[in-house]
């Protein structure tokens, strides 16, 4: 069993709490929050105090979650990795350019287990997609579908504002880049950001281009219905899922019958933690750090690239 350090209990904090509360691998050992807080019947120490959540004292502590506000990112993820411990950061990795250098500095001694949450590469759907995906021949389009109805972006401070986009783009860029590589050239076909009663909503049409592959990646949060969606075609045929609707995966081959695949009835987080344990335990070098610094490098392009004010 792992002993584990949770960072953050918000509203993905929680998320990790409640897993691995219940994953028998795992013992949630402490958790860094911002305000105190008892739990009846909890082994769990909860810390507001971080010197003494740190503290050499622990060192019975083999991993750290880190799933704190994205202002924070950075300053946790350097100490961890001082202290070269197997680490799960929750996405976006950090919240501006200037940290991102540095992250990627940091990266380059890492030779133990360090995952960034973008949590569809840990679905079962995306898995099974990838084992189908030879089937549909050579593929140049790629389509990616993300958002659903929420009112969670507010305005509250200036310096500490969250754009839907920002939060959101991490996990379709992550899926692009995992499947066809970093684009060589962006263009942002369509934005739109709507403010009422100081909640932010966000359409955003982009699209990427990787050598003779196009992928479109449309995004909002203000759909009607939840749409978390793939669609590859390809000169034998397509794939696609609809992770939120269907819970199945769909191969269309030529000149044969449509072909429905379910997948594993378990969640990316359990997905996640599992593949970290045992990363943890066969002593993999798995490093995530790469392909979130990619993903963040195009956040960062786009960002220049839309002006929103805010009054």
């Amino acid at each position: 069993m792992l002993n584990i350090a949770l960072i953050g209990l918000g509203r993905i904090g929680r998320k990790y709490f409640k897993e691995l509360e219940k994953n028998k691998n795992y013992n949630l050992i402490k958790v860094l929050r911002k305000k105190n807080y008892i739990r009846k019947n909890s082994s769990v120490s909860f810390y507001i105090n971080k010197s003494k959540f740190f503290s050499k004292s622990n060192k019975n502590i083999h991993a750290y979650v880190i799933a704190s506000p994205i202002s924070t990112h950075y300053e946790y993820v350097k100490k961890i990795l001082t202290k070269k411990r197997p680490l799960i950061i929750e996405k976006p990795i950090v919240g501006n350019i200037h940290e991102l250098s540095k992250i990627a500095m940091l990266s380059n001694a890492v030779n133990y287990p360090v995952l960034v949450n973008h949590s569809d590469l840990y679905s079962p759907a995306f898995q099974e997609l990838e084992k189908k995906l030879k089937l549909i021949g050579k593929y140049k389009k790629i389509k990616i579908t993300f958002g659903k109805f929420q009112k969670i972006y507010k305005i509250n401070k200036k310096s500490d504002i969250l754009f839907p986009y920002f939060d959101w783009l991490p996990h379709p860029l992550a899926i692009a880049i995992k499947l066809v590589g970093y684009p060589n050239k962006i263009k942002i076909l369509s934005e739109k950001t709507i403010i009422k009663k100081k909640i932010i909503f966000q359409n955003l049409h982009i699209r990427l281009f990787v050598k003779q592959k196009i992928i479109d990646i449309l995004f909002s949060n203000k759909y009607k219905f939840p749409k978390r969606r793939i669609e590859i075609k390809g000169d034998r045929g397509s794939i696609n899922y609809d992770l939120y609707r269907k819970k199945s995966l769909i191969l269309k081959i030529k000149n044969k019958k449509k072909i429905s695949y379910s997948f594993k009835n378990t969640s990316s987080l359990e997905n996640l933690l599992k593949i970290f344990r045992d990363a943890i335990i066969n002593k993999k070098k798995i490093n995530d750090i790469n392909l979130s610094i990619k993903v963040m490098k195009i956040i960062f392009l786009i960002q220049k690239k839309i002006n929103i004010e805010i009054n």
